[in-house]
C-alpha cells in the first residue's frame, strides 16, 4: 500500500506515478504485481485497461494453469474503472485456456460490465462462457 500511501501524501502526481505502476505490473514478484494492481483499483488511474488485460494473458500470474492473486484482482479493478467494450476481444484467448468456474464467472461478469450485453443469463458458467466466445469470435 505504500504507492497509494506516497500518491495520498502529494508527494507525487499520477502522471509521475502510472508509469512505476505499469512497470510494477510485470515485476517479476507477485507481491509487486498484486500491489500494482491494488494500488491502480485505490487510486482510480483510469486508462490503464490494456495493461490490466494484459496481466490477464501473463503466465506468470497462474500457477498450474490456476490464477493467482493478480488476475482475480485485475477483472475487479476493470469492473470498477471501466473498460471500453472495443477491449472485450482480447478477453477471448483467457475465455479458452481457463477451465477455473469461479474465475470464468468473473470474466463473464466483467465483459457484461464492459459491454453491457447479458449473454445466456441465467444459464451454468460453461455455456454463458460458450456464449461469449461465440460473441468474441464474431
Amino acid at each position: 500500500r505504500s504507492l497509494t500511501a506516497l500518491y495520498k501524501s502529494e508527494r507525487i502526481t499520477q502522471e509521475e506515478l502510472t508509469p512505476s505502476i505499469t512497470a510494477l505490473l510485470r515485476d517479476p514478484a507477485l507481491v509487486l504485481r498484486n500491489e500494482a494492481v491494488i494500488s491502480l483499483r485505490e487510486l482510480k488511474l483510469r486508462g490503464l485497461a490494456p495493461q490490466l488485460i494484459a496481466t490477464l494473458h501473463d503466465p506468470k500470474n497462474y500457477h498450474h494453469g490456476k490464477p493467482l492473486w493478480v488476475p482475480e484482482k485485475a477483472l475487479f479493478a476493470l469492473q470498477e474503472l471501466g473498460a471500453q467494450a472495443s477491449l472485450a476481444q482480447s478477453f477471448y484467448p483467457v475465455l479458452e485456456k481457463q477451465k477455473d468456474p469461479e474465475f470464468l464467472n468473473l470474466v463473464v461478469d466483467t465483459l457484461e460490465k464492459m459491454t453491457g450485453k447479458r449473454l445466456a443469463p441465467g444459464q451454468s458458467i460453461q455455456l454463458r462462457v460458450l456464449a461469449w466466445k461465440k460473441e468474441l469470435k464474431g
